[in-house]
């Protein structure tokens, strides 16, 4: 689950940096569905249910989707933002919540209209 909720925030930072073509919603779906999936007893294994596969797929093929078509430079920023998110304090973190809350591409057009940064070579 670790690695999926790291995959998660690495490709909205990447995905408001506007690398990515998917609706904004699509992380808070995720993020319910993996906030649904954690049973209430610590002893049992943990697993996906069926209501958040679907999503994760979508998440997890725009992630494809970005680590294909996004400059190394900028992944390499995404990962540096998720990771410095999650060494806050927790009083600082910010949730998917938040972050979709204050998301640069929230106000811009529809999704699919979104001009997509291309990296200069010179």
């Amino acid at each position: 689950m670790g690695a999926i909720v790291r995959t998660m925030f690495a490709s909205f930072y990447l995905y408001d940096a506007g690398f990515g073509d998917a609706d904004l919603s699509l992380f808070s779906e995720v993020d319910h569905c993996l906030g649904e999936s954690v049973s209430s007893d610590l002893d049992a294994p943990w697993n996906l249910r069926s209501n958040a596969i679907p999503p994760t797929a979508r998440l997890l093929a725009l992630y494809d989707n970005q680590l294909q078509t996004t400059p190394i430079r900028e992944l390499m920023t995404g990962h540096q933002q998720a990771e410095e998110n999650f060494r806050s304090p927790p009083q600082k973190r910010l949730s998917i919540a938040a972050l979709v809350q204050r998301s640069q591409r929230k106000n811009r057009r529809a999704p699919g209209a979104f001009e997509r940064k291309v990296a200069q070579h010179p």
